[in-house]
């Protein structure tokens, strides 16, 4: 599978020496990501993530001292499960709790003077027997946070802006630095902790114990803790959210003045109005009625804003990208468009001090096959100011027939019928007004991406207007030597199908018919299928086909159908389907959570 990097922000100087500051979502290189993302962090200039095949890598420059690494020689064979990046150093967790380092000369916070351009195993706790594995790492400004399985939550580095002296000073045990102190060795910040941030972009830190007590502790920086406008906060301090019960707490994010909490009903936020981008000062956390009906997938924040998935996989974000005179404030929250043939990654929204990364699974096909087919202007069956068209997709899309259809875009240039016909295909809009305004005359209120998916799993139980069949032997007629029995004794069952379907989802049946097409007076409405594949499966692979997802019934078994699905993809040219083959890889993943049950 492969990832797309879309950045906006203060960019990336190894991708872009220009250091151009990036207005909106922009692709940055799609090469550089090879393998599903899992997980991925940011500090100033550097992203670090990870992927599938258990690979570590880091873009961009580390802090100003400027290097690149990307690989996992001394992780070996132990898998990733986190990423954290602090200002100057980036943490790697694996699932046997094993801490990995890297970072640059420079750092206050790497735990030494040394500079670990490559991983190097962190063994402190090791080292004095501190036995309970670390299950959750956290990055700060200068900080690198660690939570241990018993709940025992440490910390190392220093909270101050200021040059710091060779010889660490010795912290005492419940304290935070404060001022100019630093620190290489964890200390203990509190026992039984059960959720921290999964970083934090200042020198603070937000816990959550197994009493439910909500606490701030370090340098709240002006505010944006929740615990008015003390500066140095070196004893905890209890953070009170009025109205919620921290039971419901579901993540913490903190920016370098601000604060954000995530809890079932909604989010809150705490912080300076001119880095947050939050209408008013606030000491006291305080609701977001902006995203009190959009159900949130995952929040992160910057050094001075906030980016909020929703489940929908829609973007939104508010606050300040760079600094303070930047142009790119936005005091309430606004939607961050990215391309609609885009599905975003879950985990794959990041904080960067500066900037904006999000990690697409690239290509929602659905979209990109349509509007394929569409300007193939191939198979088609009727024409409309100019452009091929194939009537009966059109007509279904519009609840119209085709003679209103005409008398509508007939008051249309070719440009404008052009760009509605691509809506039509695909769900993308080049003009939302343009678009908006024909869609209002056939009766069509909100034109989005999502309505073609809706039309077209409509479009799926309309079988009598199917005009194809794919004829299945089943697998259980397969001799001894894996063919299928002689052809005039077989039965073969029957999938009924759109024929269009086909043409725009599949590179097999596009081929299939053309070679058709090319021969004269033939025609046919069905074609045997070969792939050797269960009736089951190839039913799963046709739904796909209309509704861009795998639905898998209780009886299926993932393993299995994992299996075929892979083998059918490659036979019905599917293999360069991105979207399928993350569906695929989620497939794989509740098998293996049935297996661990």
């Amino acid at each position: 599978m492969k990832s797309d990097l879309w950045y906006f922000g203060k960019d990336l100087p190894t991708l872009n020496t220009s250091k151009m500051m990036l207005k909106k979502p922009t692709l940055i290189n799609n090469k550089i990501i090879n393998g599903s993302i899992k997980q991925m962090n940011g500090s100033a200039y550097n992203l670090i993530y990870f992927t599938e095949d258990n690979k570590f890598h880091s873009i961009g420059r580390e802090n100003y001292h400027g290097f690149l690494t990307e690989g996992n020689e001394e992780i070996n064979n132990d898998p990733i499960v986190q990423v954290s990046s602090g200002y100057h150093t980036n943490a790697i967790l694996t699932k046997s709790g094993k801490v990995f380092l890297f970072s640059d000369y420079n750092s206050p916070s790497n735990g030494s003077l040394e500079n670990f351009q490559k991983p190097k195993e962190y063994t402190y706790f090791k080292d004095n027997n501190i036995t309970s594995p670390v299950t959750k790492l956290s990055g700060g400004e200068f900080q690198n946070f660690f939570l241990l399985e018993n709940g025992d939550f440490y910390g190392f580095g220093s909270n101050s802006y200021k040059q710091f002296q060779p010889n660490p000073q010795t912290i005492k045990k419940h304290k935070m630095p404060i001022s100019q102190d630093k620190y290489s060795k964890p200390t203990l910040i509190s026992e039984n902790v059960i959720l921290i941030s999964d970083s934090v972009c200042t020198r603070n830190c937000l816990y959550l114990t197994s009493s439910w007590t909500l606490w701030a502790q370090g340098d709240n920086n002006c505010s944006g803790c929740g615990v008015g406008q003390k500066r140095n906060i070196a004893s905890p301090r209890k953070v009170i959210v009025k109205g919620e019960d921290n039971r419901n707490l579901r993540k913490i994010a903190i920016g370098l003045c601000f604060s954000v909490l995530l809890f079932d009903s909604g989010l809150y936020s705490c912080g300076m109005v001119d880095r947050s981008g939050h209408t008013n000062d606030t000491s006291e956390f305080t609701k977001l009625e902006f995203f009190n009906e959009i159900q949130i997938e995952n929040v992160v924040c910057g050094c001075s804003y906030t980016i909020v998935l929703s489940k929908d996989s829609q973007v939104y974000g508010f606050g300040q990208i760079q600094e303070s005179n930047s142009n790119l404030i936005s005091r309430t929250p606004i939607k961050i468009k990215i391309p609609d043939y885009n599905r975003i990654n879950p985990l794959g929204i990041g904080n960067g001090v500066y900037s904006i990364p999000i990690f697409t699974v690239s290509g929602t096909s659905l979209a990109k096959d349509f509007l394929n087919l569409y300007e193939s202007q191939e198979f088609t069956d009727f024409e409309i100011n100019g452009f091929k068209i194939h009537k009966y997709f059109v007509e279904f899309r519009l609840d119209s027939s085709i003679e209103k259809i005409q008398q509508i875009l007939k008051k249309y240039s070719k440009e404008e019928t052009n760009i509605f016909l691509i809506w039509l295909y695909s769900g993308l809009r080049r003009n939302s007004q343009l678009v908006n305004t024909i869609c209002s005359q056939f009766g069509i209120q909100k034109p989005e991406l999502k309505k073609l998916k809706d039309d077209l799993k409509k479009l799926y139980k309309e079988e009598e207007t199917k005009d194809f069949k794919i004829l299945v032997q089943d697998v259980d007629d397969l001799d001894d030597e894996n063919e299928y029995e002689d052809e005039d004794d077989a039965y073969f069952e029957e999938i009924p199908v759109h024929k269009f379907i086909l043409l725009a989802r599949s590179g097999l049946f596009r081929e299939l018919f053309k070679n058709i097409s090319k021969k004269e007076n033939e025609i046919s409405n069905s074609v045997k299928d070969y792939s050797k594949k269960s009736i089951e499966s190839l039913e799963i692979l046709i739904r796909y086909f209309y509704n861009d997802d795998i639905e898998l019934t209780a009886d299926d078994d993932p393993q299995l159908v994992f299996d075929e699905l892979s083998d059918a993809a490659e036979y019905y040219q599917l293999s360069e389907n991105n979207n399928f083959n993350s569906l695929l890889e989620l497939i794989k993943i509740q098998f293996k959570i049935n297996e661990e049950k």
